[in-house]
């Protein structure tokens, strides 16, 4: 049961977060356990299903309050827009123009298991 659970969580190596590894390598061995018990690949994918559909819902965070570097952008706000993802969040942001110049922007990843890299772009206003 072991093995397969730790073949299934590194079957999750291309989402590129050690966590969802690890809670993937657990799943396994639960759905390993489950199989042996009832000898069903219809009641493990139900399963796989259930669970995967419960760690999407609950999201792997999302993204806080931008940082700008000059004042050539106004941040007006973030609202999470329908219709609702299960996979997290889905945020818009809105910002305005308000002087000539250029302005970065870094949005911090807020709330996730994992530390993951901002969102940073540069808004040029001409």
């Amino acid at each position: 049961m072991l093995a397969s659970g730790v073949a299934f969580g590194w079957a999750h190596v291309v989402v590129h977060d050690a966590t969802a590894m690890a809670l993937a390598t657990i799943g396994g061995v639960l759905f390993a356990s489950t199989y042996e018990r009832h000898r069903s690949t219809l009641l493990v994918a139900l399963e796989h299903a259930l669970y995967g559909d419960f760690v999407f819902t609950i999201g792997p965070g999302q993204y806080g309050d931008p940082v700008l570097s000059s004042t050539a952008v106004t941040f007006l706000g973030a609202t999470d827009p329908p219709p609702y993802n299960p996979g997290g969040p889905r945020q818009l942001y809105r910002f305005l123009a308000r002087a000539l110049g250029t302005a970065e922007i870094s949005i911090p990843h807020v709330g996730g298991l994992d530390a993951r890299p901002p969102f940073a772009l540069t808004i040029g206003v001409h």
